[in-house]
């Protein structure tokens, strides 16, 4: 199909009826799981139609689109176009799902978007997604705690979402974290904690010369 040149069309059939759309995205999902077609998906179209199915009230198109936007974050020219979509603004509601497959493929997409464009944290502080990102600090799971305070540690290079960050506890939440007997966790937690103090700083620095003149 991708030889023929058939991605386009196939994109395309994204934003057709319900049923077209719910065999569509399938497909597209399975291209975006592999990483010789991943690539092509940005120009073939496919990242604003695979957007606007994130909201999609069939749970199974939903989740497609949500596994192909997520494997489209590790591609340095989706970033931006996925940014631009909208998508960070659902994907920062759908974290709060209790689905742990769910929560994965979010922490990912945030992690990359975040990764990419800091100040895409804005669309994320829109519907309270740092919440879910503080809550996913209490995860389980270390590899969702990594991811969490990654995207965190991301976030900070945004200063507007240090302040929001700062009044929700996130320096205890993290400082909780430090004790992890996980490598990976302990690594991302002084990351974040060091962006954080890092902007603070910076500010507080900014607004002192400003009254000193």
């Amino acid at each position: 199909l991708h030889e023929l040149g058939g991605l386009p069309g196939l994109a395309a059939l994204l934003e057709l009826d319900v049923e077209t759309s719910y065999h569509a995205v399938q497909a597209i999902a399975q291209f975006a799981a592999d990483e010789r077609f991943r690539q092509v998906l940005p120009e073939a179209g496919a990242i604003g139609p695979l957007a606007g199915l994130l909201s999609s009230p069939q749970p199974h198109v939903q989740h497609c689109a949500l596994s192909a936007v997520a494997n489209l974050s590790f591609v340095p020219s989706a970033v931006g176009p996925l940014c631009q979509s909208g998508a960070l603004t659902v994907v920062g509601q759908m974290l709060f799902s209790h689905d742990a497959a769910v929560q994965t493929m979010c922490l990912t997409t945030l992690c990359n978007l975040l990764g990419g464009n800091a100040a895409s944290a804005d669309a994320l502080l829109q519907v309270g997604g740092h919440v879910a990102l503080l809550t996913q600090l209490s995860s389980p799971s270390p590899d969702a705690q990594s991811q969490a305070a990654m995207s965190i540690g991301h976030m900070c290079r945004h200063r507007p979402a240090v302040q929001a960050l700062l009044q929700a506890e996130t320096v205890p939440l993290l400082s909780h974290l430090l004790h992890s007997p996980h490598p990976a966790v302990q690594l991302q937690t002084v990351y974040a904690l060091g962006a954080l103090a890092a902007e603070e700083e910076a500010a507080a620095e900014e607004a002192a010369e400003e009254e000193a003149a």
